[in-house]
């Protein structure tokens, strides 16, 4: 054997070791995976335990014991990292939110995944996207048609209600995984959170069709939610990225601040934000919605008052 036909067949037989149970296997099985006869295998082996870690010093010990080749010595131990399927696909769907060279994300997707093998590029398995525990019974609802029993909690609820839905499909925005279903007691198209839904159980029943409109966020939150009237601080609601916000006009009572419409499913939400303007951000319509925003800070801040519902507006 030529001097790269050794070093090439001594890595082969290094990964071999590396990959084997208890790291040996038997002479006779390597030199026949290898293509080698008996005396080129022990070049290999010796080759081998010339091999040391630069920085460390550490070495990997090959040797024979009786009819096996055994790895041992503490660059041994530096196994190489065996993903499983699942792990593979998650980790080559995360390439598509790097920036990185498509060459270099070409070779690492081969790498992660078996040939033949191909990542759901459309599955956002990782990023600031939350897609809670229930992702997979969901999907496997979806494409079986099955109605499910699901826990969901809406912000401001301490724990989950069970809703009965029809699962139909799964939505991802720049910010958050939704569940488009059918709530079966309200008789009406919903949109879930993923990262709210805290359990998903599968019924014996099928779905059944419904009339489903192909909308985004802002347009279900504007079917849904509560029309709220702002008065914002001009520049903080040139800023303002919320979903379905509609900029009115500037308010004539307060100098420097403009009229907002938003439509919220959530009042504790709106009067968190209104509280963290710290003085920015009031609620001009519907009125009473400061009276409850008034006992909903009085609560954050311990007030008895807040228990005996005194409200002033």
């Amino acid at each position: 054997m030529k001097t790269d036909e050794v070093l090439h067949a001594a890595l082969e037989l290094l990964e071999m070791l590396s990959a084997a149970p208890g790291q040996h296997i038997s002479a006779r099985h390597a030199a026949e995976e290898l293509d080698i006869d008996d005396n080129e295998l022990d070049r290999c082996c010796k080759l081998i335990s010339n091999l040391a870690d630069r920085s460390s010093g550490a070495r990997a010990i090959v040797h024979r014991v009786d009819d096996d080749i055994v790895l041992e010595g503490e660059a041994g131990r530096l196994l190489p990292l065996r993903l499983t399927l699942s792990e593979g696909i998650a980790l080559s769907c995360v390439l598509a939110d790097l920036h990185i060279e498509p060459d270099i994300a070409e070779r690492i997707s081969h790498a992660l995944l078996p040939p033949g093998i191909a990542g759901d590029q459309n599955a956002r398995v990782a990023g600031t996207v939350s897609f809670g525990s229930c992702l997979q019974t969901l999907r496997e609802a979806i494409q079986d048609g099955v109605r499910c029993s699901m826990g969901y909690r809406t912000q401001g609820e301490d724990a989950p209600r069970v809703r009965i839905v029809d699962p139909h499909a799964i939505e991802t925005s720049s910010d958050a995984a939704y569940l488009i279903a059918w709530d079966i007691h309200a008789d009406a198209q919903r949109r879930y959170r993923l990262d709210r839904i805290a359990h998903v159980a599968l019924t014996d029943d099928s779905v059944t069709p419904h009339p489903y409109r192909d909308e985004d966020v802002s347009s279900s939150l504007a079917q849904e939610g509560r029309r709220v009237v702002l008065s914002v601080e001009r520049e903080t609601a040139e800023s303002l990225d919320w979903k379905a916000v509609e900029r009115l006009d500037g308010d004539p009572e307060r100098p420097g601040h403009m009229l907002v419409a938003v439509f919220v499913t959530s009042k504790q939400w709106l009067f968190d934000q209104v509280l963290a303007q710290g003085g920015r951000m009031y609620i001009e319509e519907p009125a009473h919605m400061r009276c409850e925003l008034a006992a909903y800070a009085r609560h954050l801040l311990g007030s008895p008052a807040a228990q005996q519902g005194d409200a002033p507006a």
